[in-house]
């Protein structure tokens, strides 16, 4: 807890300020380490509050020895998870990189979004152009995730194909069933002896 020093001076609200500051605990930044005033209508000060228009998390920071301030301009929440990267986050909750950085929007691919024309969009240049095309075009070679979409591919033509012959047989053993059902004569019900019948 930060320890206030009253008759060491005020604030310029004239309340006692924070020892070692020039700030009251009111108008102080509440990051523990930071000795600079609060951003107006935040807890943080601008140098320690995300650089998002009106988020007011931490920025993720380091200890640097001549300001008490060095790293990112952002928070988690808002910093591009691309390592190395410090930029903003493109989307609305769903992004998770900047534009640089943006992951492709086809389930299970894990590339970054290329930005240059002609792939430019939601899918990596690998998804952008089929892969049957690509390799009919010779445009690029194929990686290691364009194998695995085609083993994936091929899996699941295997199993439609199988599917439909399942298919085919049972509507054939249907239609043979009704076709012999056709020719058998007509079942005769079966009559009782006398002696099971119940004495009445």
């Amino acid at each position: 807890m930060r320890e206030t020093v009253s008759g060491r001076g005020s604030g310029p609200c004239g309340a006692p300020v924070v020892s070692g500051t020039s700030f009251c605990i009111r108008h102080l930044c509440m990051r523990r380490t930071c000795t600079n005033a609060k951003a107006p209508g935040h807890d943080l000060c601008r140098k320690c509050k995300c650089e998002a228009s009106a988020c007011g998390r931490m920025r993720i920071l380091d200890w640097d020895e001549r300001d008490g301030h060095r790293g990112a301009t952002f928070c988690e929440g808002h910093e591009c998870e691309e390592a190395g990267c410090a930029r903003k986050r493109e989307g609305d909750g769903d992004g998770a990189y900047c534009l640089d950085h943006r992951r492709c929007a086809v389930p299970g691919c894990h590339r970054a979004v290329n930005a240059q024309p002609p792939w430019e969009g939601s899918k990596c240049m690998y998804c952008y152009e089929p892969v049957e095309t690509r390799r009919e075009n010779g445009t690029t070679p194929l990686g290691e995730w364009d194998h695995a979409l085609q083993e994936a591919l091929k899996r699941q033509e295997r199993k439609d194909e199988e599917t439909r012959r399942v298919r085919v047989l049972r509507e054939l053993q249907e239609g043979l069933g009704e076709a012999e059902g056709a020719r058998r004569p007509p079942r005769t019900r079966f009559a009782a002896p006398s002696y099971w019948q119940s004495a009445e």
